[in-house]
């Protein structure tokens, strides 16, 4: 199955539910760094934690080239 990263809905936390596009930069960048840490307490299979990485660095890559920053 092939997942748009463009249309990733957050599964979980204080943006469950949300698309990808409305998470306000900061909050992305948190969970971009808590996602890479060892004992992070995330518990999320090896794919899904993958696909959120990708989703977010994607999401990110997108505001710099459009100067979009909220």
């Amino acid at each position: 199955m092939v997942v748009d990263l463009q249309e990733y809905i957050i599964k979980f936390g204080k943006y469950a539910g949300e698309d990808i596009s409305n998470v306000p930069r900061k909050y992305l960048n948190w969970l971009l760094e808590e996602l890479e840490e060892e004992d992070s307490f995330f518990i999320l299979s090896d794919k899904d934690k993958e696909e959120l990485t990708e989703a977010i660095e994607e999401q990110l890559q997108i505001r710099d080239r459009s100067h979009i920053d909220f």
